[in-house]
């Protein structure tokens, strides 16, 4: 199905050279320049084709390194806590609000995953692996949501004096996981659209 526009593009290609040839022996003019004219199409079609190419590997490379970089901010953002507090005022016998160790490690496996679909894009130069960092991304961004707009109010409600409120760890993870979906799914675009003009 892809090679479908290219014969298209050739076959209309073909026709604008020989009514090109048509009009040049009506009005006499050389032959020489008619046909410098009608090749002339031919390399502008296929110079356009070799800058769609440049300009989709350069796009390709930028979406690699922005989910590598995703990744090992992510990572860098589990070695942060994720909840400020006051650690004096939290009533005996209260969980910490911090992110508990179950879904750091979720977030850190699918962090982990994201960084090696990145790499294996920039090794293979396709899109299709970088895609499913999407499903990383929704992940860690779905766990940190979670955690911002209900286990957060929760533990504020149990503790209202420790004054707890998302730190640093908190927006990095999220900050991670919504630039992971939006690569993944960027990737995902540049599968679908055709290979050349």
């Amino acid at each position: 199905m892809s090679t479908l526009p290219v014969l298209i593009r050739s076959v209309a290609v073909e026709i604008v050279q020989v009514l090109w040839t048509r009009f040049c022996d009506q009005h006499h003019t050389s032959m020489a320049a008619c046909r410098y004219s009608g090749s002339t199409l031919g390399n502008r079609s296929q110079a356009r084709r070799i800058r769609f190419v440049a300009g989709d590997r350069a796009f390709r490379r930028v979406r690699a390194w922005a989910g590598v970089a995703a990744a090992v901010g992510g990572g860098a953002g589990l070695a942060l806590p994720t909840a400020h507090y006051l650690t004096t005022r939290l009533p005996s016998g209260t969980p910490e609000p911090d992110l508990d160790l179950g879904l750091r490690l979720a977030c850190a496996a699918a962090l982990a995953l994201a960084f090696a679909l990145a790499l294996l894009t920039l090794r293979r130069r396709r899109d299709e692996p970088l895609a499913f960092a999407t499903l990383a991304g929704l992940a860690v961004a779905g766990v940190l949501l979670r955690y911002v707009l209900i286990t957060l109010p929760r533990a504020g409600d149990l503790a209202p004096a420790a004054e707890i409120r998302p730190a640093a760890g908190t927006w990095v993870l999220l900050a991670s996981g919504l630039v992971l979906t939006a690569t993944g799914l960027a990737a995902a675009a540049a599968v679908q659209r055709p290979k050349a003009p």
